[in-house]
């Protein structure tokens, strides 16, 4: 296998300096071309992802759920990022759900919280 530096003596004794040139800037432009098809790629995957999530993604009760019946996952994570960030519930009630991430709030059953239902007055 040639080498880099037995290329260049061969094309400097044969006085081909500029030849040799344009042969590394090939190379060069050759090596950057590779690293954006790969870059692209990566995208386009990124892209098919997001694509994939968004087609089996449905919107109910203030959440996404995918249709496999997985979630439920933060709306306005999704709405604002396209980020698939799951809520927790954070009474024994299972009606309230908290993102750890952009702490949103959600009643995922349109109920109230019955602790919340028992410490409202009930006359005024």
């Amino acid at each position: 296998m040639i080498n880099i530096k037995d290329l260049w003596n061969v094309f400097n004794e044969a006085g081909k300096i500029e030849e040799y040139q344009k042969i590394l800037d090939l190379i060069d432009s050759q090596f950057k071309l590779r690293e954006r098809i790969e870059e692209l790629k990566r995208e386009n995957l990124t892209l098919q992802n997001k694509l994939e999530i968004k087609e089996n993604l449905e919107f109910r009760n203030n959440a996404y759920y995918l249709k496999n019946g997985d979630g439920p996952f933060c709306q306005a994570c999704w709405d604002d990022k396209e980020k698939l960030i799951r809520i927790l519930p954070t009474n024994s009630y299972n009606n309230f759900y908290d993102c750890h991430i952009c702490k949103n709030i959600v009643n995922i059953t349109s109920r109230e919280d019955p602790e919340f239902e028992m410490s409202m007055p009930t006359e005024y």
